[in-house]
C-alpha cells in the first residue's frame, strides 16, 4: 500500500498524505510531501 503512494509521489513530484508512515516512506525516497490531518 505504501509503495503505491511512493510511486505516485515520484511520478507527480509531490504527494498529499494523511498517514504519517506513508509520509515518512515518501520522504525517504526524495518525494515532496504535504501532510494533512
Amino acid at each position: 500500500y505504501d509503495n503505491i503512494y511512493v510511486a505516485q509521489a515520484l511520478k507527480a513530484g509531490a504527494l498529499l498524505i494523511s498517514d504519517e508512515g506513508q509520509a515518512e516512506a515518501a520522504k525517504r525516497v526524495g518525494a515532496e510531501v504535504h501532510s494533512i490531518e
